[in-house]
């Protein structure tokens, strides 16, 4: 007689653990771990939703005390065992729930209707491109002296055997995606897949066709907006070995690939790599994880590491890489900060500098487009002096204010100290005290003002809330129907518009001002 360890659904501290169950004669050859099945629980044998996690011939209770699985849901293939384990990794590490470990990893069998491939994430102009653009693996680019190093030097330790966790850290347009494209083709090569993971926000079109390119349709795309079908294919195809790549989100660490090689994840500082959603796990963390179970590699990129990923390279845990050049000897751009509160001692009551407004109409004037982008995290409600750039801070936590302005007082969100707003700056006595108010639609109408007849698009919350809209904004400001572009993050994470030869960064350190006490980190790589 065959058993089932099965863990109910029902997120209580109570009764997460493992029932066992017996598995009817009828039903053995449809039980595997991951299998959902309905089974009567308590003691008014109420039907209840599990998740079978082992299958066992040596219960640990009387069998006279055992009942049996009602029924399949949805029967599916056996799932890869690792998976169980990976969620019994989430539930210790992060401490949560064994049922909410189980549905983060393993996938919902939902009927799925057959569209174009990728439909969700490749919108018709692109998927028209596909057909003018040559995909070609034959169009390689070759990669220069230090991005061969990195190739090399993974390709040395991966044949041999090695398996560690890689940090790259390199400057911006240093090219780590094509060194990520070789590690990966060498990792398929040997018959192992990889996965590439992206932050949502950078899983753009040119990021999409680089892998396209390369891979073809052995490569999948995941995204948020995949419908649980969709998803649900790529878990089959991954499983049945039609897959060698995998891109997406932290989700896609989730796909059972049979002979798991490699794990790149780009932009590793990137906040989204932590779940916000039960269970709270961190992708990094639960990738080095997976890999240890799978033998793999993990290799880590980005150009502002994070403290503890950098930590751990200077430590000797993680091998470093440096990559310092951009590609084709391209200059890193020309800095400039300039101090607005000098500039208000100037006379300049504008959200533009001087300098920056007369390089936006120069710009625009020789036909060059140009980005302004404004950081909105952090800065909502906080008040500060515009003439000395003090902030209005606790004085028991030493974060910022926010400004409630029907009852005209400060507020702190950590402990609920109030104050009233104050008529003059406490550190220099100006009168110029003021909450931060600048947004995306204020700064396009300054740039119309500045420069009579310049074309604009905004790029925000608002206006990318319509399926499409993001790739319809980006797609008008790369063939140039805009001068400048305005928004907040999503315009500036890993897109490529030649014609921009300025950025204009708003505010650039508003989001010290924070209550986040990883603010400067998140400055710095911001």
């Amino acid at each position: 007689m065959a058993y089932a360890n099965i863990i109910v659904d029902i997120s209580h501290e109570a009764v997460d653990r493992p029932f066992t169950y017996i598995i009817p004669d009828d039903l053995k050859e449809k039980c595997h771990p991951g299998t959902r099945v309905m089974i009567p629980f308590g003691r008014g044998n109420s039907e209840k939703l599990g998740i079978i996690i082992e299958i066992t011939e040596n219960p640990d209770v009387p069998v006279v005390r055992l009942k049996e699985i009602s029924s399949i849901v949805l029967s599916q293939d056996a799932t890869d065992s690792r998976l169980i384990e990976l969620a019994f990794f989430i539930k210790e590490q992060y401490g949560s729930k064994m049922i909410d470990a189980l549905k983060t990893v393993l996938p919902v069998k939902r009927a799925y209707r057959d569209k174009r491939p990728d439909a969700s994430l490749i919108t018709d102009e692109a998927e028209s491109k596909l057909n003018d653009e040559s995909l070609s693996a034959g169009d390689k680019i070759i990669p220069n002296p230090g991005q061969q190093d990195v190739i090399d030097d993974f390709i040395r330790e991966y044949d041999s055997g090695v398996r560690n966790v890689s940090l790259i850290h390199g400057v911006t347009g240093s090219g780590k995606t094509l060194v990520y494209i070789e590690m990966i083709r060498h990792v398929v090569s040997g018959g192992c897949q990889a996965i590439m993971l992206i932050p949502e926000i950078a899983l753009t079109y040119q990021t999409v066709m680089r892998f396209k390119k390369y891979f073809g349709d052995r490569v999948a795309i995941m995204n948020s907006s995949l419908a649980a079908g969709e998803r649900y294919r790529y878990y089959e195809k991954a499983k049945n070995g039609e897959l060698d790549v995998i891109i997406g989100p932290r989700s896609a660490l989730f796909m059972p690939f049979p002979k798991l090689g490699v794990i790149i994840m780009d932009e590793e500082h990137e906040g989204t790599y932590k779940s916000e959603n039960t269970p709270r796990f961190h992708a990094r963390e639960v990738a080095i994880k997976l890999a240890e179970m799978h033998g793999a590699s993990v290799v880590l990129g980005s150009a502002t590491p994070s403290v503890e990923s950098y930590y751990h390279a200077l430590k000797g845990d993680y091998k470093l890489y440096r990559l310092t050049e951009r590609v084709m000897g391209r200059a890193l751009p020309h800095t400039y900060i300039v101090d607005m509160r000098m500039e208000l001692r100037k006379g300049n009551r504008s959200i533009f500098s001087d300098k920056l407004a007369g390089l936006m109409e120069d710009t625009v004037g020789a036909g060059k487009q140009a980005i302004l982008f404004i950081n909105r995290r952090g800065y909502a409600g906080f008040v500060s002096c515009r003439a000395c750039g003090s902030v209005m801070k606790c004085p028991h936590c030493d974060v910022s204010l926010k400004e409630h302005r029907s009852r005209g007082m400060l507020t702190c969100h950590y402990c609920g100290y109030e104050t009233e707003k104050p008529i003059k700056c406490p550190v220099c006595g100006s009168k110029y005290i003021m909450s931060f108010k600048a947004g995306t639609e204020q700064i396009e109408e300054e740039v119309k003002k500045l420069i009579p007849g310049v074309k604009t698009l905004r790029m925000d919350g608002d206006t990318t809330t319509k399926k499409g809209s993001f790739d319809k904004i980006v797609s008008s400001f790369a063939r140039h129907e805009a001068d400048v572009l305005i928004g907040t993050q999503m315009i500036v994470k890993g897109h490529d518009f030649p014609g921009v030869t300025l950025v204009g960064i708003l505010a650039a350190d508003i989001g010290l001002a924070g209550g986040d006490y990883r603010s400067g980190e998140r400055t710095f790589e911001l």
